[in-house]
């Protein structure tokens, strides 16, 4: 059986960020390492990096620029075709593994290869597989698994389930993780084969949604209460997992809605509901509840209150950038975007504006990839490339993939983490790193930071009214 490990080092949480560099490592059985590919991308002329991320994943981004070649469409491209030649080899699915991959990395990949015109589904010959649902597995099925907070000196103690402290604790980490992207490959393959050995728990075979055939019985009668386990997080306490009684309330081929009953029995609204993809969600079963008569009475009252919810009618139409929900845009558009992607030259075809999302991803994609668009660009190019820095970059570009009403209805309430931050607030972040931390290479990574910035051709296509508040002296 092959299997892809890999890991990806980005600008930002959000997907509307770029990927900065990646790593995928290809492994047969017995995990010896039969093809890789890695490389780095080119910060796009639109892309200003979060200084969060940049202390994080360590990298000077002056450097990389000096090192990069490769465009974000091209890198891509070479990724599809990397895999696709895996896929073609082997007789079946090939496991995707990374570590928290399904909350982030799967959804940066899928959105910088669809916003290129790169299909990401690979006809469904790749299938998702996370390291962190396996050790969230242990963690509350294991007495003998670590348990150990991120920081010793951290009070409460609070139990950590991140890829460093695991390995740490296993003995498979001497000193601080890199967070360059091969070097986390090569952590998350020597995971896997611990957990493995030691712990009999094989990542590419694992279904971390243990209630999938629970959810797919033609036969079973709704609602149906369950136990579902989590880790206990709060290191003082004896017992390692977290028990809450849920009832599956609707489902279909692709995922399901739960209710959870005690959150239900104290609220009685929809915050108790919980959508739940059986293809990237984890969801741990414990004991059989379906024949407690008080939890049976809660279930049937939550049954009726939500009559109408189902998977297909969970979520309300997005409103949200494109970027941040890349799965709204229809499957036929993607082969569609692609095909306008490659032609090089002349307009836009008239077929892909008929689909907004397809359009904008269209028009970025040809901007995100112009080398030195100031130079480059003539001026109806450069009118565009202004309208999107003022979108981006001036705090309006919507993040959630909804506003709560009464946003909607009174600006005063804004809250800013549902929009990207205006150019000012990324100086001022760098400038607050900068005030507190001592540390001589975090200064050097900031500096960095700042001069690119200062260089960034945002700064030119920017509204001054658009910055945000102004930079204190």
């Amino acid at each position: 059986m092959t299997s892809i490990f890999y890991d990806l080092e980005t600008t930002d949480k959000d997907p509307i960020g770029q990927i900065l560099n990646y790593s995928f490592i290809a492994v047969n059985d017995q995990y010896a390492v039969v093809s890789e590919l890695s490389g780095i991308i080119r910060i796009s002329p639109l892309e200003l990096p979060r200084a969060g991320a940049i202390l994080a994943n360590r990298v000077n981004v002056i450097d990389h620029q000096k090192e990069a070649k490769d465009t974000e469409r091209e890198a891509m491209q070479k990724i599809a075709t990397w895999i696709n030649e895996l896929t073609d080899k082997s007789r079946g699915k090939i496991p995707l593994v990374g570590y928290n991959s399904s909350r982030f990395d799967l959804t940066y990949l899928r959105t910088s290869m669809i916003r290129n015109g790169v299909n990401p589904y690979f006809y469904g010959k790749v299938i998702n597989r996370d390291l962190l649902h396996c050790v969230r597995k242990l963690s509350i099925t294991r007495d003998d698994f670590p348990r150990a907070p991120y920081d010793k000196k951290e009070t409460p103690a609070k139990l950590s389930l991140k890829l460093e402290t695991i390995t740490r604790e296993l003995g498979l980490l001497k000193g601080v993780q890199t967070h360059e992207s091969r070097d986390d490959v090569l952590l998350t393959i020597k995971l896997a084969q611990k957990l493995l050995s030691d712990f009999d728990l094989d990542v590419r075979t694992y279904d971390s949604y243990e209630a999938r055939a629970l959810c797919t019985d033609p036969a079973l009668t709704l609602p149906h209460i369950a136990e579902s386990l989590s880790p206990q997080y709060d290191l003082n306490e004896k017992e390692i997992s977290v028990a809450t009684p849920l009832s599956l309330h609707s489902a279909n081929d692709r995922a399901a809605i739960w209710v959870n009953l005690a959150r239900f029995k104290e609220c009685g609204n929809r915050s108790a509901l919980f959508y739940a993809s059986y293809n990237s969600a984890a969801l741990y079963l414990g004991s059989d509840l379906n024949h407690d008569p008080q939890l049976k009475e809660i279930a049937l009252k939550a049954s009726k209150a939500f009559a109408d919810i189902n998977p297909d009618n969970f979520f309300n139409e997005a409103t949200c950038d494109i970027e941040q929900h890349i799965y709204r845009l229809p499957f036929q558009w993607i082969d569609k975007l692609g095909s306008a992607l490659c032609s090089s030259t002349g307009p836009c075809p008239p077929e892909l504006k008929k689909n907004r999302d397809a359009y904008i991803l269209y028009i970025r994609s040809k901007l995100r990839n112009i080398c030195d668009p100031l130079a480059q660009s003539d001026e109806s190019t450069l009118q565009v490339l202004k309208q999107y820095a003022n979108h981006r970059y001036s705090g309006s570009l919507q993040l959630v993939k909804e506003l709560p009403d009464e946003q909607e209805q009174n600006e005063e309430k804004k809250d800013a983490s549902h929009f990207t931050p205006t150019l000012s607030e990324l100086y001022q972040e760098v400038e607050s790193e900068l005030s507190t931390r001592t540390d001589k290479g975090d200064h050097a990574l900031l500096l960095a930071l700042k001069t690119f910035y200062d260089q960034s051709p945002i700064n030119a296509l920017i509204d001054n009214e658009s910055r945000g508040e102004a930079l204190s002296a």
